[in-house]
């Protein structure tokens, strides 16, 4: 389902992924058609607290991430202080669908502080796995056995409760287990979220809806998995899935 102008001037409640939910007006409706000729729409919100993005509402409300307010109804703000950068920190998600609009007084060229220090991590977990392999590494590749088994025992010492609910963050979990791989990164659309990966998910759950890592979303549109085997059945289709 689509929202269209029915929802222009609606008060909504987005939770970010700093685990607040954040309080905005809908002021604008983009709508286009996807490559499988059905609509799709992208709402501009403008947050109480000055910031402004584009969201897939129907999308958001989907995986539980929005609530709807009356129009007198103001959330409380969570203060900047809460964050050294006096911003929020991006949805992590592609839904994280919010995509930021530049705001006139703002550069031409803005640098998004998060991107970057998530970017030079990456870089870094990269160049140390690297030297390890050069100074670990054995012609029998015995150090490439272990590193799988050792990844394997990490996922069996995870609870259901701690089990990733979305698929960034179970993406992440994916470069958690092979550092340098960089999962997250190959994956990422052009404003560095999950649109594209999520899109690929939802076209096979139509093909094939009882397949282990993607039938309990089919049931409830909630991405987290019941059990370790669906986790790893979620990881392993990713990986297909990621070019």
């Amino acid at each position: 389902m689509a929202y269209r102008e029915e929802v222009l001037m609606k008060r909504v409640a987005i939770r970010f992924d700093d685990g607040v939910f954040y309080s905005g007006l809908i002021q604008k409706v983009e709508l286009s058609v996807g490559e499988d000729g059905k609509i799709e729409s992208q709402h501009w919100v403008v947050f109480d607290d000055g910031d402004q993005r584009f969201f897939d509402i129907a999308e958001e409300e989907g995986d539980g991430r929005l609530k709807w307010e009356e129009k007198s109804q103001k959330a409380s703000v969570a203060s900047a202080s809460n964050n050294s950068s006096g911003k929020r920190k991006a949805p992590d998600r592609a839904t994280a669908s919010g995509r930021k609009i530049k705001k006139k007084e703002e550069p031409e060229e803005e640098v998004d502080v998060t991107v970057v220090a998530v970017a030079q991590t990456r870089k870094k977990a990269s160049l140390s796995k690297a030297k390890e392999d050069d100074e670990t590494e054995s012609d029998d590749g015995s150090e490439v056995q272990a590193e799988v088994q050792e990844d394997a025992d990490y996922l069996d010492t995870l609870a259901p409760a701690d089990f990733p609910d979305s698929i960034p963050k179970v993406i992440r979990l994916m470069d958690q287990l092979e550092p340098g791989m960089n999962y997250y990164e190959r994956q990422a659309d052009n404003r560095g979220e999950c649109s594209k990966i999520r899109k690929k998910l939802r076209d096979f759950a139509q093909k094939e809806p009882d397949h282990p890592g993607i039938a309990h979303w089919v049931e409830t549109k909630k991405w987290k998995p019941p059990n370790l085997e669906s986790l790893r059945a979620l990881i392993e289709l990713l990986k297909t899935k990621i070019d």
